[in-house]
């Protein structure tokens, strides 16, 4: 369902309606803060000169105060641009995207202790386009950390001005070991800071001079941000747990396995077509694994993308600009709203098995009437 908010107007002239994300699932509100860490020990091999590893992260944690903190655009004023020249959307119609997260609210202090999950987007993929599956996990009593990656995500801003696309990138094969070894470099990089360095943590508004310690930490990610989410679990104990959402994987862990749980949610056609990636991985793993496909998903719905891209489409009366075309047939058929309830239910299951400890009941109980369109993998 779309939500439409009151509509957005220049002068008497109507622009475009407004609209926000689905609401959130858990008992919390949600705030959210976007910040810059560099890595001064790594040069960027992506980059067409030469210059640092330079992260763009947004957080997003519970909080008890979001009075006088407006809910946050899901883009920049620059990023949403961005997706209007590309999809042929009227001006206004990503600017005025809304989320469910209140822009720098403080975190809840009596939480400082709660688990942390990190998320790698798909390549080509923005942090923002999983603004509303970010914010409705953290409602669940999470701090979920979102990271872009440099010269891989098609439009990233900075604070001062600064924007960089994969356009730009050194030629690189999205798919390969070394590519998804540098994303496993930048995640495992920001945990550092994050947990190490508190002028890192104290970004997130209400942590002040405190490093977060949290109970576990987990990682999940998208298409190329699943790939890296395995990676990095084989290469770093401090992640307890991960998620992959319709990612082919590669690298060692494919064949070594995984000895923390790790879950798997696929589009439709993982039913028929095993993928052998995560056959090998659920052969080799000895820990929790779980598998399931999403009838009516295709690879991009595993987003916001679904959501927004069918209500822009609404929006303009069903009259599309060719780009627009193609990013509504890649999200599939199942409405973008249900596609999002979908993911938010199956994950913070998984989490609250994985780091509550509270077992895993959607994954163990198989095909429901709640969730028909979810295939459970059996073998």
């Amino acid at each position: 369902m779309l939500l439409l908010n009151i509509a957005c107007t220049l002068g008497l002239i109507v622009v475009v309606a407004c609209f926000d994300l689905p609401p959130l699932s858990g008992r919390y509100e949600v705030g959210t803060v976007a910040f810059e860490i560099i890595d001064p020990s790594r040069v960027d091999p992506l980059a067409p000169d030469t210059r640092v590893r330079d992260l763009m992260l947004s957080a997003y944690y519970p909080t008890t105060t979001p009075k006088n903190h407006g809910l946050a655009n899901a883009y920049t004023a620059p990023h949403a641009a961005f997706l209007e020249r590309k999809y042929g959307l009227p001006s206004g119609a990503a600017a005025n995207v809304v989320s469910q997260a209140h822009t720098s609210a403080p975190i809840a202090r009596s939480n400082n202790d709660m688990p942390l999950i990190l998320f790698s987007p798909g390549y080509g993929l923005s942090r923002s386009m999983y603004t509303s599956i970010l914010s409705s996990i953290a409602s669940s009593s999470y701090i979920v950390l979102a990271l872009d990656h440099p010269f891989d995500t098609d439009f990233i801003d900075y604070p001062d001005g600064r924007s960089v696309s994969n356009t730009q990138a050194k030629s690189v094969n999205w798919k390969s070991p070394e590519y998804v070894s540098l994303r496993a470099d930048d995640v495992r990089f920001v945990l550092d800071q994050i947990l190490g360095n508190a002028s890192v943590a104290a970004q997130i508004p209400g942590v002040g001079d405190r490093v977060l310690k949290p109970a576990k930490v987990a990682l999940f990610g998208h298409s190329a941000g699943g790939a890296t989410a395995a990676w990095t679990m084989h290469l770093d104990a401090r992640i307890g747990c991960g998620v992959d959402l319709d990612g082919v994987l590669v690298g060692p862990v494919v064949d070594a396995g995984l000895d923390r749980p790790f879950a798997i949610l696929g589009a439709e056609d993982r039913k028929a077509n095993v993928e052998p990636s995560w056959a090998s991985l659920r052969a080799a793993s000895t820990a929790w694994k779980g598998e399931v496909s999403v009838t009516g998903s295709l690879h991009y719905g595993f987003s916001d993308l679904g959501f927004e891209a069918q209500a822009w489409r609404d929006q303009g009366g069903g009259e599309v600009s060719a780009e627009l075309g193609k990013l509504v047939d890649s999200v599939g058929p199942i409405a973008g709203g249900r596609m999002l309830r979908v993911m938010d239910a199956w994950m913070v299951d998984f989490w609250k098995g994985c780091l509550g400890g509270e077992g895993y009941g959607l994954w163990e109980k198989g095909a429901s009437k709640e969730w028909p369109e979810v295939v459970v993998r059996e073998d």
